[in-house]
């Protein structure tokens, strides 16, 4: 008896941890789509309905026996009934959440070794994606909760892993040279941002493609597109924010490294026209110490 009570809290309990899980590995973060159908949404609430149901009725049929103790051979087999299909139930949840986190972890790992071939035509900039994307999570981190909830984070940051694939269509020469771009040059570079849109439009990454395109526009108007000010989403400012950084910070094939110092008054000195002056203002609040740990 004291079994088929127990089970029944606890198969309640993790009918609801179990729940939670799924809401937020599967519906909250989208792990497969950044939108998902109206049909699977209705599927997934009613999964969580009957899950949160099957909580309730464990927790019914425990408070029942607790009252009745001595209950007949009807009610036990009853109670143990719901204890074993509550147990294969969540054991298919179990399975089904260590799949999707696998497959998960599995995408990440190739977006990874996609950017990796990228920057291996360039040893200037290797690593830089992966350095823009921890400094857009950064970033992310510390923006304001009313402004967090505008931004869905998964898309936010596989858009600043991407940021700059469509370099993969630009020359060598052109991305290798030691000197100033001249005008031809510049205008061929400055298609790398529609190149990585038209690639990635059609996959399930299209709805990211508006970051990509427009991470180097400009408050003021005069990037690569004219986009101004609010125009430009949200979560293309603060990638530029990452990207500019990362580029000060690092070796390139036409200067050399700038110090954390000189890079963050050059940042200082843009914003309001090169990037977004809020943006900038939240990242150079950010320590040293934590930005260097990313690098």
């Amino acid at each position: 008896m004291a079994f088929i009570i127990t089970a029944s809290f606890f198969g309640a309990a993790l009918a609801l941890l179990s729940a939670v899980s799924y809401y937020f590995t599967v519906i909250h973060n989208k792990a497969y789509n950044y939108e998902l159908p109206k049909k699977s949404v209705r599927g997934y609430a009613l999964f969580l309905a009957l899950m949160t149901l099957y909580a309730a009725s464990c927790f019914v049929v425990g408070g029942f026996m607790v009252y009745n103790w001595d209950s007949g051979p009807e009610r036990t087999a009853l109670a143990s009934l719901i204890a074993f299909a509550g147990a294969m139930l969540l054991l298919a949840v179990w399975h089904y959440g260590r799949s999707a986190r696998a497959l998960t972890a599995r995408r990440h790992e190739d977006m990874l070794e996609i950017v990796r071939t990228l920057e291996a035509k360039d040893v200037y900039t290797k690593g830089h994606s992966i350095h823009v994307y921890k400094l857009t999570g950064l970033i992310y981190e510390m923006l304001p909760r009313r402004i967090r909830n505008r931004i869905r984070k998964i898309k936010l940051m596989d858009a600043a892993l991407f940021h700059d694939i469509g370099k993969i269509r630009i020359p060598l020469d052109i991305i290798n040279k030691a000197g100033r771009l001249d005008d031809r040059e510049y205008l061929i570079m400055t298609q790398h941002p529609r190149h990585g849109s038209d690639m990635l439009e059609g996959t399930q990454y299209g709805p990211i493609c508006p970051y990509i395109l427009y991470h180097h526009e400009r408050p003021d108007g005069k990037g690569y597109y004219k986009l101004k000010g609010e125009r430009i989403p949200l979560e293309a400012r603060i990638i530029a924010v990452a990207d500019t950084f990362s580029a000060l910070y690092s070796e390139r094939s036409y200067r050399k490294k700038m110090s954390y110092e000189e890079a963050v008054n050059v940042m200082d000195g843009v914003k309001g026209t090169q990037l977004d002056s809020t943006l900038v203002k939240l990242f150079l609040k950010a320590p040293k110490e934590q930005v260097d740990a990313l690098s």
